[in-house]
């Protein structure tokens, strides 16, 4: 690792849209380590929980990059990597007040490009919604979050390099409030 680590960086380092990456020899053989590494390289920030950096694990950006994992939905937006379901770019604004919501299936993120809901509420956050399913050796998701609807926050355009929040893992039958 470069002299500025000092030796203390237990997996790597990545320069935010920059063209290097160190990985600590502990890691080099860690897939995911390398591409959390790359994705600062790419311009991404940590994908966070509301407690804790890196908390995230859902996202190559998370921690516990032991396995193999996509990015999460507001990650691979901001790379254009991906984007919302057609009709899936919601703005609370637009909605009338007391209709009913509207219903989409979205596919898992793995299976194609369009796989998200990205939501604007009245106070102007903006949420992303996708459903995540482990398809080894594509994708090698926890518990918490295979086979689930996974709720992010990203107030961000993009290419803005800020962290994003995992907010919820929602089952099926369960519901999720945004404000």
């Amino acid at each position: 690792l470069p002299p500025v680590c000092g030796g203390s960086w237990p997996y790597g380092l990545g320069n935010v849209n920059g063209p290097s990456s160190w990985i600590n020899p502990n890691g080099v053989r860690d897939i995911g380590n390398i591409a959390h590494e790359l994705g600062h390289n790419f311009g991404l920030d940590h994908a966070n929980t509301r407690t804790e950096q890196y908390g995230d694990v859902s996202s190559a950006m998370g921690f516990g990059n032991t396995s193999v994992k996509c990015l999460n939905a507001p990650q691979a937006w901001q790379l254009s990597w991906a984007d919302v379901v057609t009709g899936g770019d919601i703005r609370a604004a637009d909605l009338a007040a007391g209709a009913s919501g509207r219903v989409f299936t979205l596919p898992s993120a793995i299976s194609t490009p369009n796989n998200m809901l990205r939501v604007t509420s009245a106070a102007g956050n903006v949420f992303f919604a996708n459903f995540r399913r482990t398809a080894s050796p594509h994708e090698v998701l926890a518990g918490t979050y295979a086979n689930q609807l996974v709720i992010y926050q990203f107030n961000g355009a993009r290419r803005d390099v800020r962290p994003t929040t995992q907010l919820a893992a929602v089952a099926p039958g369960q519901f999720y409030n945004i404000e």
